[in-house]
């Protein structure tokens, strides 16, 4: 473990600023005159600049930070994969969005007006582009695209139309004169228009299939506004053709492979084919169906035990055509779940009831429980010392704020108040204090507050400027591990540790400082019960939460004997069993598909999985 040296890291920022300044990594906004054309980013919604702001159903609301949307219409990006999205101004986390045809629908970050926005995106090829843009003062609506696009001769009967909007519009907004559907540009089709809840896209639904071979027009009209009452830039026509009418087969096959001690549920599984109700499977099994609509369709293979994972995810698109057979296989896998004798209960995240909650289960991947239930973001689960209590972080009031719940559930209570970003949460071994990472005066650094008195003002430990996350603390109290970025702000990042009150940081694992040198970065620092060992996330790249490219490693509490025991995909957050011997972290096998609870042995010789749709895991001693 090495202490840090102000000389040498003086040294390495002035490198890293010599090359950033003489080689910028992609075309630099000034003004917004150098956006690439296709970026959008929206005016700031509330917060600093304007006090408040009308709710997607135009009712008025106050807001606790200011947000901008940024997209990106689809060719402004070729072979993009993903994009990382970060606020260089206030040096805040970034966001992490998937590119499908060159580009992607909106996500917000928090950012006000002259706020500049690094877009950081990871290219097909290898290596990636970087975009700087600037939050506008003001800037009017548009839309990012619309399904079908413009011009398509090949539109199926049963296609979901759809439009995405550059940011939230107010629902009122849209209506059957503001988003029309017309047949040869000439008679209205009936149908419904529903709006989404974030008001970022609207859903025109015909009342029936769409003609065979027919000229269509989907009208967006400038009677659409924005929270703020803003108009659309301009109406928008989208002129789109359907296919000839047709019937077809659909052929849908399960395989299902299984290790040793593998449970296999011989009732087969569920199929759901465009919503309706479920069709049974065998688990080595198939399905025919006949004269079905010619066109997209989707079909979900569910009823999975949690021991499995279907390969390429659950969920499938699929287009029948006539005179061909539209083949659908799910490929499952089942493995031997984890040591039955192992105690404790885990703690994580999942999105299986559409949006992230707070469940538990099992280590064995049985007896699994919702905790939270609410229209918000509920994430970051960290177990109390003593198995009574869970932290957590939230944004169902509004800013992503630590909150603390009863380990059934019960009993939530908010524990920050800084209408900004707080994420991470960790207990000190005494269960006294919580330590975790938010966003303040610009940095995000890590601060340590008493848990059970209300509103407790946090004190800030580590280093006072850079980024700075995922806290861990020692066994014994005295010691905090983290991630940051302090050899070279928004470059490197490398896991340190220092004493519980901020003094005496050092080095834990650190990579090299050149590109050229294959740089690695260490995430999510978590020491293990008996504080001797730390496992830690590795990455190759910093963006896109490390996806799919990252693996599991354990090093001794003073980081030597680094030693990588499994691959990952994405951050993983491990999290070691009482007994110190098992680690449970969390994987993604594809980017759509979400992620799924694993474990290892500490010494990496034996893996399996846990529950087939989860992550961020915590264990509780």
């Amino acid at each position: 473990m090495k202490r840090i040296s102000a000389t040498v890291l003086s040294v390495a920022l002035a490198l890293a600023t010599a090359c950033s300044d003489k080689n910028p990594s992609g075309p630099v906004d000034d003004g917004n005159k150098l956006t690439p054309a296709g970026m959008v980013v929206s005016d700031p919604l509330a917060g600093s600049s304007r006090s408040s702001s009308i709710g997607v159903n135009g009712s008025a609301s106050l807001a606790t930070s200011p947000l901008a949307y940024v997209s990106a219409v689809p060719g402004t990006f070729p072979g993009g994969l993903s994009a990382a999205i970060r606020n260089k101004t206030k040096s805040g986390t970034s966001q992490s969005v998937q590119v499908t045809d060159g580009g992607f629908d909106p996500v917000h970050i928090e950012g006000d007006v002259g706020d500049e926005l690094a877009i950081t995106v990871a290219l097909g090829g290898g290596g990636s582009t970087t975009a700087m843009v600037k939050v506008p003062a003001r800037r009017p609506p548009t839309i990012v695209r619309t399904n079908p696009a413009k011009g398509r001769t090949d539109v199926a009967l049963n296609v979901q139309i759809i439009v995405v909007f550059s940011e939230p519009v107010n629902q009122s907004s849209v209506t059957s004169s503001s988003l029309t559907l017309l047949e040869d540009g000439i008679t209205s089709v009936k149908g419904a228009v529903v709006v989404s809840a974030d008001g970022l896209s609207a859903q025109f639904l015909p009342d029936g299939p769409l003609k065979p071979q027919t000229n269509y027009e989907l009208a967006v009209n400038q009677e659409i506004v924005d929270l703020e009452g803003d108009a659309l830039a301009e109406r928008s026509t989208v002129a789109f053709t359907t296919m000839v009418g047709t019937v077809g087969t659909m052929v849908i096959t399960s395989t299902t492979t299984a290790t040793t001690d593998s449970d296999i549920d011989p009732d087969g599984f569920d199929l759901i084919i465009d919503g309706k109700p479920a069709e049974t499977i065998g688990v080595n099994g198939t399905l025919t169906i006949a004269d079905i609509i010619g066109g997209w369709h989707t079909v979900t293979l569910s009823g999975v035990t949690g021991n499995c994972t279907v390969s390429d995810g659950p969920t499938r698109k699929v287009r029948v055509v006539s005179t061909a057979i539209a083949n659908v296989v799910f490929a499952v896998n089942c493995e031997r779940r984890l040591d039955t004798q192992l105690s404790g209960l885990l703690a994580f995240v999942s999105e299986r009831d559409g949006n992230p909650e707070i469940y538990v289960i099992h280590p064995d991947g049985t007896g699994l429980v919702r905790l939270t239930n609410n229209a918000a973001a509920d994430v970051d689960p960290a177990w109390s010392p003593d198995g009574k209590r869970i932290a957590f972080s939230s944004n169902r009031d509004g800013g992503s704020d630590i909150y603390v719940m009863d380990a059934d559930g019960s009993n939530v209570v908010r524990r920050t108040d800084t209408g900004s970003y707080n994420e991470s949460p960790a207990w000190s071994p005494d269960g006294r204090k919580l330590a975790f990472s938010s966003l303040r005066n610009g940095e995000l650094g890590i601060y340590v507050m008493n848990v059970d008195e209300d509103w407790s003002k946090p004190t800030r430990v580590g280093f006072d400027r850079g980024w700075m996350g995922y806290p861990s603390w020692s066994s014994d109290g005295s010691k905090i591990a983290f991630s940051s970025d302090w050899r070279a702000f928004d470059t490197l990042f490398d896991s340190y540790i220092m004493n519980a009150d901020g003094s005496d940081i050092t080095e834990l694992v650190a990579g090299p400082f050149f590109w050229v040198d294959g740089l690695r970065f260490y995430f999510q620092p978590a020491f293990s019960p008996d504080g001797r060992k730390v496992a830690m996330v590795v990455c190759p790249y910093a963006w896109d939460n490390c996806y799919p490219k990252s693996s599991v490693a354990v090093a001794n509490a003073d980081g030597s004997g680094l030693k990588t025991i499994v691959d990952a995909g994405g951050f993983s957050r491990p999290t070691w069993s009482p007994d110190g011997s098992t680690i449970a972290y969390s994987t993604s096998i594809c980017r759509n598909c979400g992620g799924s609870l694993r474990y290892t042995t500490a010494d990496g010789s034996k893996t399996g999985l846990i529950f087939p749709d989860g992550y961020s895991p915590s264990w509780r001693r």
